[in-house]
């Protein structure tokens, strides 16, 4: 997963800059960085096993691969890229809407 920023908003909470945003604005940048932080949770990280999908995919190239194994490691690399597609995703639509000009609801 990419890394996301966020120090800004960090600090507009610390400082208590944010309180002076108006109360619907305050609320879709509130979605947007709680969005961002459940897109970059570590949930796709568990869907694969790193080592073992190495192990399967030098396997592969030096010819000796079992197709089951490689199978199954091939799912999870499939499994955890379309989580992170997924996550992706609902976070561009949740930044999109809380830019300016976002239409309600949209």
């Amino acid at each position: 997963m990419p890394t996301l920023r966020h120090e800004a908003w960090d600090v507009a909470v610390a400082n208590q800059a944010a309180t002076y945003i108006e109360d619907a604005t305050l609320a879709r940048i509130t979605a947007a960085y709680a969005q961002q932080r459940e897109a970059v949770a570590p949930r796709s990280t568990s869907l694969l096993d790193g080592p073992r999908f190495v192990d399967a995919m030098t396997d592969a190239r030096m010819g000796g691969a079992d197709p089951r194994e490689f199978v199954r490691v091939l799912e999870q690399a499939v499994a955890a890229n379309d989580t992170v597609i997924n996550a992706l995703t609902a976070l561009r639509r949740t930044v999109s809407a809380a830019l300016p000009g976002a239409r309600a609801g949209g």
